[in-house]
């Protein structure tokens, strides 16, 4: 690989994380290619210096390195191997840093063409993340793959070798089953303080102080508002817990919290909530309280 100030790099899928990701290279003088299937995007993009592809493939022939961040394995697959998809355009590596399946990893790997490297590198952040490089990359690769395109990838944060594909899949979705039932834990939690009548303030103070505490400090703004807007989306939160829950049912492994964290989700896609941040799980728990029990209640 060429010096990280020679090398060409695409990003495919402009999104919440996939456009600061694209600033993160553009801003440290990384000549940047975009793609996006909608413009507005790519126009944002195009006024900080990257320039713009047609297609897919066009964005992958001109570069050394593609970057998908996409919302769905459908919308990947897609991308990459569809018409006039990035494999169409035989780039040298390609880094998914998306939440995907273990299978759906080795399936991606089958549709490039022979000789392209591959990372399998999901990221553990979201917007504020992407946007000070303080990302966590996940990342499945050859020993030899990982040394070529780490010091790229520390553009954005902190690579961390986790081993072969699709090892930064699997260890992705072992965090996730993890942490992120934590999100409808705290909407119970903060709707059960709620019914009860404490003090919404001191209620998350003392959450704070918990061990669900980094949670609550990145999302007590918009609790305390009642406003929701995305770093995260809903609709992207809901299709992670189906995929942990499939790895479950894949292993054997019944995931019982995070079909419970999935259950409360869907219910809250359900209602409309998808494109918010998935932090609504708390108003949306909330705002099924029954009438008369939002506030002034007791233990008694």
């Amino acid at each position: 690989m060429p010096g990280t100030g020679d090398v060409r790099v695409a990003v495919c899928g402009l999104g919440l994380m996939g456009l600061p990701m694209a600033r993160r290279l553009l801003a440290g003088g990384i000549r940047t290619t975009v793609w996006n299937r909608s413009p507005a995007a790519a126009r944002l993009a195009a006024a900080e210096g990257a320039v713009v592809a047609a297609t897919p493939a066009q964005a992958a022939a001109r570069t050394d390195l593609v970057i998908t961040m996409l919302a769905s394995p459908e919308a990947l697959f897609e991308v990459v191997s569809g018409p006039d998809g990035i494999a169409a355009g035989r780039p040298r590596a390609l880094a998914q840093t998306g939440t995907v399946s273990c299978g759906q990893m080795t399936d991606l790997a089958a549709r490039l063409p022979a000789g392209c490297d591959l990372l399998d590198a999901p990221v553990l952040g979201s917007v504020p993340q992407a946007a000070a490089g303080d990302l966590r990359l996940l990342v499945g690769a050859d020993d030899a793959v990982f040394a070529r395109w780490s010091p790229l990838l520390a553009r954005f944060g902190e690579p961390v070798h986790a081993g072969p594909v699709p090892s930064g899949s699997a260890l992705k979705q072992v965090l996730l089953a993890a942490t992120a039932p934590m999100a409808a834990l705290l909407a119970e939690a903060v709707a059960l303080g709620q019914r009860l009548g404490l003090d919404r303030g001191q209620m998350l103070d003392e959450l704070e102080l918990s061990r669900i505490g980094p949670l609550v400090r990145r999302k007590r703004t918009m609790i305390e508002a009642g406003r929701y807007p995305a770093d995260a989306r809903l609709s992207v939160f809901a299709k992670d817990m189906r995929l942990i829950r499939q790895a479950g049912e894949d292993a054997s492994m019944p995931m019982t919290m995070v079909a419970a964290a999935l259950g409360l989700a869907e219910e809250a896609v359900t209602a409309g909530l998808s494109d918010q941040d998935y932090s609504v799980l708390i108003g949306h728990r909330l705002n099924h309280l029954r009438p008369g029990h939002l506030e002034g209640g007791s233990c008694g």
